[in-house]
């Protein structure tokens, strides 16, 4: 679970249009208290606590693309 800053570079970006490395997947996200069932056209705010399966070796690459 990741939540994302002002400053992260997914803020403002669909799901789709981030640099997520194939080996993972946004399966959550919580958006001021209300679940969001994420789609790839889901825009992503500052404040959205992201919930993302990910192997362990694609870890490091998930955290870059969400918040830097």
């Amino acid at each position: 679970e990741v939540t994302l800053a002002e400053q992260s570079p997914a803020v403002g970006k669909q799901i789709r249009q981030l640099a997520l490395p194939a080996e993972c997947a946004v399966v959550g996200l919580l958006r001021e208290g209300a679940v969001v069932a994420p789609h790839g056209d889901t825009v992503l705010r500052a404040g959205d606590e992201v919930l993302v399966l990910v192997s362990a070796g694609a870890e490091s690459d998930v955290h870059t693309a969400l918040v830097g």
